[in-house]
């Protein structure tokens, strides 16, 4: 179950080929999607709720 408020640490390929790993904190889950916003960052994104299960730890 995906907690709203939670920091967790997610795989991030970017633009390197080695993938790296950085903190996303869920801001709300609505529709299929999780809206999230990466450490040091204020735009939220979103992601489909599989998606974002795949890729975090």
């Amino acid at each position: 179950m995906i907690e709203v408020g939670r920091t967790y640490t997610a795989r991030y390929q970017g633009k390197t080929i080695t993938p790296q790993f950085i903190e996303v904190t869920v801001v709300w889950v609505e529709n299929g999607h999780v809206h999230y916003r990466r450490a040091g960052e204020t735009e939220v994104r979103q992601t489909p709720i599989e998606r974002f299960m795949e890729i975090v730890e």
